[in-house]
């Protein structure tokens, strides 16, 4: 189970302080006392905003739940709060999702079911989910085996800039040796599609 990967909540929250909403202002205090240690105050916050509908704070509850910050661990808890930030397209929750349902993690194991957020949360750009929906594509078990699927999607995720590309990229080299020449191009076709589609600002990708 990759628990690394659902631990850390980002100091980036900072750069809330910019800005003018009131909800906004109240992300930056509860980012201030988590950075500061003040982990109760800091989930009190969260979830004040959480319960309010707030799909930052729903993840920051979650992780906070998560890894057991202000509170007792509680991946049951921590489960609830993905899945409402999940089902507002928070791409990192979306993955969250996922890896419990897919482990059985708070919530009764359903791979079936991981396997709608893995492609939800890839399709939303998050890195992780485009290197695990594409071996899960690969591999063939839980969903139809598609090979070019599987490479575009471990190409988009080695393209980012992100710990862990380079599993990526050793798994999309892996599986050109066993595509041929068509399948090849028929892949970069989609990555061309999808890049336009969902990212137009990058002009390009490594092949």
């Amino acid at each position: 189970m990759r628990a690394s990967l659902r631990v850390t909540i980002v100091a980036g929250l900072a750069m809330l302080a910019l800005a003018p909403t009131p909800a906004m202002a109240s992300l930056f205090t509860a980012a201030e006392a988590y950075n500061a240690h003040r982990y109760d105050e800091a989930l009190a916050e969260f979830e004040r905003l959480a319960s309010g509908g707030d799909s930052v704070a729903q993840l920051y509850a979650g992780l906070m739940h998560d890894n057991g910050l202000g509170t007792a661990r509680d991946e049951a808890r921590a489960f609830y709060w993905y899945m409402q930030a999940a089902k507002q397209a928070q791409p990192r929750a979306q993955f969250n999702v996922a890896d419990m349902l897919y482990h059985g993690s708070g919530t009764r194991q359903d791979r079936h079911a991981a396997m709608v957020w893995y492609e939800k949360s890839a399709n939303n750009g998050f890195a992780e989910a485009q290197y695990q929906w594409g071996l899960e594509l690969q591999s063939g078990q839980y969903v139809p085996k598609d090979l070019v699927s599987a490479f575009m999607w471990l190409t988009i995720a080695a393209n980012q800039d992100v710990d862990g590309a380079q599993l990526a990229v050793r798994a999309r080299d892996d599986l050109a040796r066993h595509l041929t020449k068509a399948q090849l191009e028929q892949a970069r076709h989609k990555i061309r599609v999808w890049m336009l589609i969902h990212d137009p600002n990058r002009s390009s990708v490594s092949l």
